[in-house]
């Protein structure tokens, strides 16, 4: 969040908690989350979040943030697909209008179908293209992405069923709402703020 990072361990379940202390003067600054893969060392999903004020105004009981409160704090394959296409002209992101700017101008389809590619190879053991180190390095290389969609296609229509039920599940739930099927992929946490 603007110039801090913040650190936390993830249980097995893909719980985590952070406490926030800042200045009221960085209430406008943008959120990023960003997770790391325990065992899997190539998962690397990140969540770009609105502004610290947007945060603290879902705050509940016990100055805590449910991700049921405040979607943004899950750090799925969904908003990592996101913020791989928010970001690919080299975007810096400042504010929260800038955000919803280039929200908006997200393929759907194309978020999906880089996220069900994340998905294929987080839960499914599709391996990562040569040279592509995360699932966010993937995320971030269309032309990789694409290369390893239309490999896959190759494999056989049982892969491709496959990943049609993997899009499906992510389109099912809107791409935006919590399922609780995937480590590292929907995660549900607990933010907590200063009292």
């Amino acid at each position: 969040m603007g110039e801090h990072i913040l650190h936390a361990v993830v249980d097995a379940n893909g719980n985590y908690e952070i406490d926030i202390d800042l200045d009221k003067s960085e209430k406008n600054n943008l959120i990023k989350l960003f997770a790391q893969g325990g065992t899997q060392k190539d998962v690397a999903l990140i969540s770009q979040l609105g502004e610290f004020a947007g945060l603290v105004e879902a705050v509940g009981q016990g100055n805590t943030v449910e991700s049921s409160e405040y979607f943004g704090i899950n750090i799925t394959n969904v908003t990592t697909a996101e913020y791989a296409f928010i970001v690919e002209g080299g975007s810096v992101l400042t504010y929260e209008a800038e955000l919803a700017a280039a929200q908006a101008h997200v393929d759907r389809e194309e978020k999906l179908e880089v996220a069900a590619l994340l998905k294929a190879a987080i839960d499914h053991g599709q391996a990562l293209p040569d040279g592509i180190d995360s699932t966010l390095e993937l995320a971030s290389d269309f032309r990789e992405a694409q290369k390893m969609l239309k490999a896959l296609r190759k494999l056989g229509p049982e892969l491709m069923a496959k990943l049609r039920e993997i899009k499906g599940e992510v389109i099912a739930c809107g791409g935006w709402s919590y399922r609780p099927t995937l480590w590292g992929v929907i995660m549900k946490r607990a933010v907590m703020l200063p009292s």
